[in-house]
């Protein structure tokens, strides 16, 4: 995932959000879990779409906007629009690497119950 405007805060961002979102909720049932960041991964989608479709229509009204003072205003809408789409960009970086951590653990306990099951043959 690229952030607009990368630089080294925005790379130290990204790595924050990783590294907390593996944390996150860490302290319910690995089902509960995974079903409260499912949850809140779709709300943050909704929400992104929401403010990616209100970008592109700030874009195209700032295109057409007859003065000066409007095209000001307009894109100063449109700043503030797009860095709400960064700030749930980064959100959802948060909360799917907290869903990444789940989908690990579920498969590491998988192979854990499939050793401790299977007879020892040899």
């Amino acid at each position: 995932m690229t952030i607009q405007g990368v630089d080294s805060n925005s790379e130290l961002l990204a790595s924050a959000a990783k590294e907390m979102g593996r944390e996150l909720h860490g302290s319910l049932p690995l089902d509960a879990r995974k079903l409260k960041l499912n949850n809140r991964i779709s709300q943050l989608q909704v929400e992104m779409n929401r403010q990616t479709e209100q970008c592109m229509a700030l874009q195209k009204e700032k295109q057409l906007a007859g003065s000066t003072v409007q095209r000001e205003r307009t894109s100063e809408a449109l700043h503030k629009s797009e860095e709400k789409v960064q700030a749930l960009a980064l959100m959802m970086l948060h909360y799917c690497s907290g869903l990444q951590s789940c989908m690990e653990q579920d498969r590491d306990h998988g192979s854990e119950s499939e050793r401790t099951q299977t007879p020892n043959m040899g």
